[in-house]
């Protein structure tokens, strides 16, 4: 795994905080944050990409457990731990 595959997995997990994509989001939402860091883009994770990282960790998460899907609440304590931004940069 290069350097930017790795950074690029490390601020995805870190966003997750725990929560967990289908596979191929996960994949799709790597490869296009590696290629933000390559590009010299940022934030890296913008207001999009987080979107489809919440929407894609809330429909797996009511998919796979039968509850119902996560609450504002652990994207509104990601955004507090961000200084206020829900963006990583």
């Amino acid at each position: 795994m290069t350097l930017s595959e790795e950074a690029a997995e490390a601020l995805v997990a870190g966003y997750l905080g725990g929560r967990a994509l289908p596979r191929s989001v996960h994949k799709a939402v790597v490869n296009a944050a590696r290629a933000r860091l390559i590009d010299g883009d940022v934030p890296i994770l913008d207001s999009m990409l987080c979107r489809v990282i919440d929407r894609g960790a809330d429909e797996y998460s009511a998919q796979n457990s039968g509850e119902s899907p996560q609450s504002e609440g652990s994207r509104a304590l990601w955004s507090n731990q961000q200084g206020g931004r829900n963006q990583a940069r």
